[in-house]
Protein backbone atom coordinates (compact mmCIF):
# COMPACT_ATOMS: atom_id res chain seq x y z
CA UNK A 1 0.00 0.00 0.00
CA UNK A 2 1.73 3.32 -0.96
CA UNK A 3 0.06 6.65 -0.01
CA UNK A 4 1.61 9.71 -1.99
CA UNK A 5 0.61 13.22 -0.67
CA UNK A 6 1.70 16.57 -2.67
CA UNK A 7 2.49 19.63 -0.48
CA UNK A 8 3.06 23.28 -1.72
CA UNK A 9 3.95 25.91 0.70
CA UNK A 10 3.88 29.11 -0.07
CA UNK A 11 6.49 31.68 1.75
CA UNK A 12 6.12 35.31 2.57
CA UNK A 13 9.60 36.78 1.09
CA UNK A 14 9.84 38.97 4.57
CA UNK A 15 9.34 35.21 6.67
CA UNK A 16 11.39 35.01 9.40
CA UNK A 17 13.04 31.73 10.06
CA UNK A 18 10.68 31.23 12.84
CA UNK A 19 7.47 31.87 10.50
CA UNK A 20 9.33 29.77 8.05
CA UNK A 21 9.26 26.89 10.56
CA UNK A 22 5.80 27.64 11.77
CA UNK A 23 4.63 27.32 8.30
CA UNK A 24 6.11 24.41 7.27
CA UNK A 25 4.76 22.81 10.50
CA UNK A 26 1.55 23.61 10.02
CA UNK A 27 1.64 22.42 6.21
CA UNK A 28 3.26 19.07 7.32
CA UNK A 29 0.27 18.62 9.55
CA UNK A 30 -1.90 18.91 6.95
CA UNK A 31 -0.33 16.44 4.95
CA UNK A 32 -0.26 14.30 7.27
CA UNK A 33 -4.19 14.21 7.92
CA UNK A 34 -4.29 13.51 4.30
CA UNK A 35 -2.18 11.04 4.13
CA UNK A 36 -4.06 8.85 6.99
CA UNK A 37 -7.16 10.04 5.24
CA UNK A 38 -6.16 8.28 1.65
CA UNK A 39 -4.21 5.02 3.64
CA UNK A 40 -7.57 4.25 5.44
CA UNK A 41 -9.22 4.96 2.05
CA UNK A 42 -6.86 2.15 0.51
CA UNK A 43 -7.11 -0.34 3.50
CA UNK A 44 -11.06 -0.27 2.74
CA UNK A 45 -9.89 -0.70 -0.88
CA UNK A 46 -8.06 -3.74 0.33
CA UNK A 47 -10.80 -5.32 2.15
CA UNK A 48 -13.51 -6.18 0.08
CA UNK A 49 -15.19 -8.88 1.32
CA UNK A 50 -18.16 -8.94 3.15
CA UNK A 51 -17.71 -10.15 6.68
CA UNK A 52 -20.91 -11.73 6.89
CA UNK A 53 -20.99 -14.56 4.09
CA UNK A 54 -17.68 -14.00 2.45
CA UNK A 55 -19.09 -12.36 -0.91
CA UNK A 56 -16.85 -10.06 -2.93
CA UNK A 57 -19.78 -8.22 -4.71
CA UNK A 58 -20.76 -5.34 -3.22
CA UNK A 59 -23.18 -1.86 -3.83
CA UNK A 60 -21.86 1.38 -2.09
CA UNK A 61 -24.11 3.11 -0.19
CA UNK A 62 -22.65 6.23 0.64
CA UNK A 63 -20.62 6.91 3.92
CA UNK A 64 -20.40 7.89 7.13
CA UNK A 65 -18.29 10.34 9.15
CA UNK A 66 -15.82 9.64 11.59
CA UNK A 67 -13.48 11.83 13.38
CA UNK A 68 -10.25 10.46 15.20
CA UNK A 69 -7.81 12.72 17.18
CA UNK A 70 -4.13 12.52 15.90
CA UNK A 71 -1.21 13.33 17.04
CA UNK A 72 -1.26 15.56 14.22
CA UNK A 73 -4.73 16.82 14.41
CA UNK A 74 -7.88 15.44 14.18
CA UNK A 75 -8.87 13.86 11.02
CA UNK A 76 -12.33 13.32 9.57
CA UNK A 77 -12.73 10.34 7.32
CA UNK A 78 -15.54 9.39 5.69
CA UNK A 79 -15.88 5.55 6.10
CA UNK A 80 -17.78 3.95 3.13
CA UNK A 81 -21.03 1.88 3.39
CA UNK A 82 -21.18 -1.25 1.56
CA UNK A 83 -24.32 -3.36 0.81
CA UNK A 84 -23.48 -7.35 0.13
CA UNK A 85 -25.08 -8.24 -3.12
CA UNK A 86 -24.67 -12.10 -1.96
CA UNK A 87 -26.52 -11.41 1.53
CA UNK A 88 -27.97 -7.96 1.16
CA UNK A 89 -26.63 -6.88 4.53
CA UNK A 90 -24.39 -3.81 5.41
CA UNK A 91 -21.10 -3.20 6.38
CA UNK A 92 -18.17 -0.62 6.37
CA UNK A 93 -14.78 -2.25 5.86
CA UNK A 94 -12.34 0.85 7.71
CA UNK A 95 -14.67 -0.78 11.30
CA UNK A 96 -12.18 -3.25 11.18
CA UNK A 97 -9.58 -0.62 11.16
CA UNK A 98 -10.83 1.62 13.88
CA UNK A 99 -11.72 -1.28 16.21
CA UNK A 100 -8.49 -0.69 18.45
CA UNK A 101 -9.79 2.44 19.21
CA UNK A 102 -12.54 0.74 21.19
CA UNK A 103 -15.53 3.06 20.62
CA UNK A 104 -13.07 5.94 21.31
CA UNK A 105 -12.13 8.63 18.95
CA UNK A 106 -8.34 9.27 20.37
CA UNK A 107 -5.22 7.33 18.92
CA UNK A 108 -3.29 4.84 20.54
CA UNK A 109 -0.26 7.37 20.51
CA UNK A 110 -2.07 10.45 21.43
CA UNK A 111 -3.04 8.63 24.26
CA UNK A 112 -0.02 8.33 25.38
CA UNK A 113 1.21 11.48 24.51
CA UNK A 114 -1.89 12.88 26.40
CA UNK A 115 -0.67 10.60 29.83
CA UNK A 116 2.63 11.83 29.65
CA UNK A 117 1.72 15.67 29.53
CA UNK A 118 -0.90 15.19 31.96
CA UNK A 119 1.43 13.70 34.38
CA UNK A 120 4.17 16.81 33.61
CA UNK A 121 1.62 19.72 33.90
CA UNK A 122 -2.13 20.44 34.82
CA UNK A 123 -4.22 19.38 32.33
CA UNK A 124 -5.78 22.74 30.78
CA UNK A 125 -1.82 23.19 29.92
CA UNK A 126 -0.84 19.79 28.62
CA UNK A 127 -4.39 20.46 26.55
CA UNK A 128 -2.09 23.69 25.48
CA UNK A 129 1.11 22.41 25.13
CA UNK A 130 0.20 19.48 23.01
CA UNK A 131 -1.34 21.36 20.86
CA UNK A 132 1.29 23.89 20.23
CA UNK A 133 4.39 21.13 19.99
CA UNK A 134 2.39 18.33 17.49
CA UNK A 135 -0.99 20.13 16.55
CA UNK A 136 -2.79 17.46 18.58
CA UNK A 137 -6.45 18.66 19.72
CA UNK A 138 -7.29 17.04 22.70
CA UNK A 139 -9.15 18.81 25.85
CA UNK A 140 -8.03 19.14 29.06
CA UNK A 141 -10.95 16.67 30.13
CA UNK A 142 -9.82 14.16 27.92
CA UNK A 143 -6.48 14.07 29.39
CA UNK A 144 -7.61 14.16 32.86
CA UNK A 145 -9.77 10.82 32.27
CA UNK A 146 -7.03 9.31 30.49
CA UNK A 147 -4.31 9.71 32.95
CA UNK A 148 -6.78 8.38 35.99
CA UNK A 149 -7.45 5.83 34.06
CA UNK A 150 -4.45 4.65 32.97
CA UNK A 151 -3.50 5.53 36.45
CA UNK A 152 -5.76 3.37 38.16
CA UNK A 153 -4.52 0.37 36.08
CA UNK A 154 -0.99 1.01 37.27
CA UNK A 155 -1.76 0.97 40.69
CA UNK A 156 -3.99 -2.27 40.48
CA UNK A 157 -1.02 -3.67 38.55
CA UNK A 158 1.32 -3.10 41.27
CA UNK A 159 -0.69 -3.95 43.88
CA UNK A 160 -1.05 -7.31 42.26
CA UNK A 161 2.68 -7.55 41.90
CA UNK A 162 3.43 -6.46 45.43
CA UNK A 163 0.65 -9.23 46.62
CA UNK A 164 2.22 -11.86 44.74
CA UNK A 165 5.87 -10.75 46.23
CA UNK A 166 7.76 -13.61 47.99
CA UNK A 167 8.22 -13.28 51.93
CA UNK A 168 11.14 -15.18 53.26
CA UNK A 169 11.25 -14.69 57.09
CA UNK A 170 10.21 -11.24 57.42
CA UNK A 171 12.14 -9.74 54.76
CA UNK A 172 11.40 -9.56 51.27
CA UNK A 173 12.42 -7.67 47.94
CA UNK A 174 10.55 -4.71 46.44
CA UNK A 175 9.38 -3.96 42.68
CA UNK A 176 12.49 -1.92 42.43
CA UNK A 177 15.00 -4.37 43.63
CA UNK A 178 15.34 -2.76 47.07
CA UNK A 179 14.69 -4.80 50.72
CA UNK A 180 11.47 -4.26 52.93
CA UNK A 181 10.53 -5.83 56.01
CA UNK A 182 7.24 -7.22 56.66
CA UNK A 183 4.07 -6.10 58.41
CA UNK A 184 2.54 -5.96 61.26
CA UNK A 185 0.39 -9.25 58.82
CA UNK A 186 3.73 -11.05 58.07
CA UNK A 187 3.89 -9.22 54.40
CA UNK A 188 4.29 -5.25 53.65
CA UNK A 189 0.87 -4.16 51.68
CA UNK A 190 1.21 -3.20 47.90
CA UNK A 191 0.47 0.34 49.45
CA UNK A 192 3.33 0.12 51.81
CA UNK A 193 5.62 -1.42 48.60
CA UNK A 194 4.50 1.13 46.68
CA UNK A 195 5.32 4.18 48.34
CA UNK A 196 8.90 2.46 50.04
CA UNK A 197 11.98 3.78 48.24
CA UNK A 198 12.44 4.03 44.54
CA UNK A 199 9.32 1.97 43.48
CA UNK A 200 7.36 5.05 45.12
CA UNK A 201 8.42 6.79 42.09
CA UNK A 202 8.91 3.98 39.37
CA UNK A 203 5.93 5.13 37.60
CA UNK A 204 4.20 8.62 38.05
CA UNK A 205 0.94 7.51 36.51
CA UNK A 206 0.44 4.91 39.62
CA UNK A 207 1.77 7.28 42.21
CA UNK A 208 -1.00 8.89 41.91
CA UNK A 209 -3.20 6.78 43.37
CA UNK A 210 -1.54 5.32 45.92
CA UNK A 211 -2.65 7.84 48.68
Amino acid sequence: MQVQVSLTIELAASASLTEMEQQIQAAGRQAMRAALKQAIRQWEDQSPTCPHCGDKRRRLEGTTRRVIATLFGRVQVPRRRFRCQGCGRRWCPANGLFAQLQGGNISAPLQEAAMMAGCSWPYRVASSQLKRLSGADISAEEIRRLTNRQGQQRAAQQQAAAERAPDAGGLGWGMGGEPRTAGRHGGQGGRGLLQSGRSAHADPLAHLFLE
